[in-house]
């Protein structure tokens, strides 16, 4: 099973398939008393790798859980099949400073710095729901500057 997963991570985003690797080394997979696999998809420290993970990953989910439901006997029905992640096109930022550019597009592709700004959105008065579609990868970057912008414009207000 590990290896059709392998495979199909890579057909449907390109990134190179580097094979199955056996571990039993590893906490969490050492601790099971059932088949147990931690899936890495890609080299975070690797911008084509991470710019194929943005690109494809509606894709990647939907091959992983296309292998996981053959693995188990199933197919996964039109329902299953619709994400609430919506593949979109790789867009750039409409920012003329490259400095300035760069400093979103780190802010942008940091976690940490992702869930900060939401986290101050919902001191300000933003829903809750916010952190939830942040923790689920629901959130998109325009909703992330969004809820930076609607944050500082509240702090000034006060």
């Amino acid at each position: 099973m590990a290896k059709s997963i392998t495979d199909a991570i890579a057909k449907a985003s390109g990134l190179k398939n580097r094979g199955v690797k056996i571990r039993k080394d590893i906490g969490i997979l050492k601790g099971t008393n059932k088949p147990c696999y931690l899936i890495e998809v890609c080299f975070v420290n690797d911008s084509v790798d991470v710019a194929l993970y943005k690109k494809n990953f509606a894709a990647i989910c939907q091959a992983i859980a296309e292998e996981l439901a053959k693995a188990v006997g199933k197919t996964l029905s039109p329902s299953t099949i619709t994400s609430n992640v919506k593949d979109k096109e790789t867009r750039t930022l409409d920012i003329n400073s490259p400095a300035l550019n760069n400093i979103v597009s780190d802010i942008l592709d940091s976690k940490g710095q992702r869930e900060t700004i939401v986290n101050c959105a919902i001191a300000e008065g933003a829903h809750k729901s916010w952190l939830d579609k942040l923790n689920d990868r629901t959130i998109t970057n325009d909703e992330i500057l969004a809820l930076a912008a609607m944050s500082i414009v509240n702090v000034k207000k006060n």
